[in-house]
């Protein structure tokens, strides 16, 4: 049986809790874990993108894991997918690929 703490899910909580408490390189480890696991999903990418800006990461490293967001949005897109577009294509413009 597997140890309940072990569960994605609840990685993926603690991923959420050491962002708040500003544990960025932390929450940077438990979305890593949460997005090789089975319930990697558009969300848990982009708050690990999210938290990458907020280290200053290379725009590459960003943008893989908004094109990952993106991946796994249902199609075709809603109005709930706005704001996961609306990030990379202002990454996209920050970056000089218009």
């Amino acid at each position: 049986m597997r140890s309940i703490h072990l569960l994605p899910i609840y990685t993926q909580v603690k991923g959420e809790l050491l962002a708040n408490l500003g544990r960025v390189d932390e929450a940077i480890a438990a979305y890593e874990t949460v997005n090789s696991s089975d319930i990697a999903s558009a969300m848990s990418f982009y708050n690990a993108a999210q938290l990458y800006k907020q280290k200053e990461a290379k725009p590459e490293e960003i943008l893989a894991l908004l094109d990952s967001s993106i991946v796994r949005l249902a199609k075709p897109y809603t109005f709930d997918a706005s704001p996961y577009l609306f990030d990379r294509a202002l990454l996209l413009v920050d970056m000089g690929k218009h």
